[in-house]
């Protein structure tokens, strides 16, 4: 099971468009995974959607895909990477590094066992401040860290 990420399905969208050959059998699939609840997304990540591709957010909910709340469990995954893993204190992030919606996706798949469908590459080198991790590399060092 996957969670996506706001960033990677935006990505899809702009650059694979629905009703364009071939494009729409790749969406075809999405929507198929999507109704099979083997693509969900957290619901700060479905928010983001709606803000940045109103096209993509109007496609997603007629799709109905399964948005997961934060539970008690997310919250404390989310608070522990935040503070232990980059050192955030508040909302002080980072503009180079994750913003709480990558945070809110990372902590629903790591609390659910779920896979994180991103579309950003590991960094090369890690940052010093650690406020300026991407998520690919905060991805693989959440998840490896239980």
């Amino acid at each position: 099971m996957y969670v996506m990420d706001a960033s990677a399905i935006i990505h899809a969208w702009d650059n694979y468009p629905i009703n364009y050959e071939p494009f729409p059998a790749l969406w075809d699939s999405m929507q198929n995974l999507i109704e099979q609840d083997l693509i969900v997304f957290s619901e700060a990540n479905f928010k983001e959607i709606s803000y940045n591709s109103r096209d993509c957010y109007d496609w997603l909910k007629e799709v109905n895909p399964t948005i997961i709340r934060p539970s008690n469990d997310i919250a404390r995954t989310l608070l522990s990477i935040k503070n232990n893993e980059l050192g955030i204190t508040e909302d002080n992030y980072h503009a180079k590094g994750v913003d709480e919606g990558d945070l809110f996706a990372i902590a629903t798949a790591k609390s659910l066992g779920f896979v994180l469908v991103n579309n950003e590459a590991k960094q090369a080198n890690d940052p010093q401040d650690k406020s300026k991790v991407c998520i690919g590399a905060l991805t693989a060092l959440a998840m490896s860290n239980n």
